[in-house]
């Protein structure tokens, strides 16, 4: 891989299109009766621009929240893989206690303690009732990925 080459995409312009369905639509029936093109790239230009601002927008809230784990697990004193599966919450809001001793080399036991002193401190919360393999997410993560 090239040195900066993006390796997977972080602009979806799919929901700006959604949003402004019918000017697409007809921005490309121009384009097909008539072969011109300025408005239809200028159109996708508003598209990229408007989408490039909200990713931006949704980075700067996603890095406010690591921060803010952070600021609140030293407070509390909190080490090891419970700061570890708070930093990784920001690219992955959802955990089990079996993947999480997986990925951080722990017992099952030392993951499911981890999970649950994120769970005190509302980092994480529990969806569902299931007893065995619960399954916890960062709602403050999943809200700041929300298009």
């Amino acid at each position: 891989m090239a040195y900066r080459e993006l390796r997977y995409p972080i602009l979806n312009i799919s929901p700006w299109l959604e949003r402004n369905r019918t000017e697409y639509l007809d921005q490309l029936l121009r384009v097909s009766t008539t072969g011109e093109w300025d408005n239809w790239v200028q159109f996708f230009c508003a598209a990229v621009h408007a989408e490039s601002i909200e990713v931006v927008s949704r980075v700067d809230r996603l890095v406010s929240l690591r921060s803010d784990f952070h600021q609140r697990l030293v407070a509390a004193r909190v080490k090891g893989v419970a700061l570890r599966i708070a930093d990784d919450l920001i690219g992955y809001p959802m955990i089990t206690a079996t993947l999480a001793s997986e990925l951080y080399g722990v017992s099952y036991q030392a993951a499911n303690q981890a999970i649950k002193r994120l769970t005190e401190l509302g980092i994480l919360k529990q969806r569902g009732s299931g007893r065995y393999d619960r399954i916890f997410s960062s709602g403050a993560v999943l809200q700041a990925l929300d298009y």
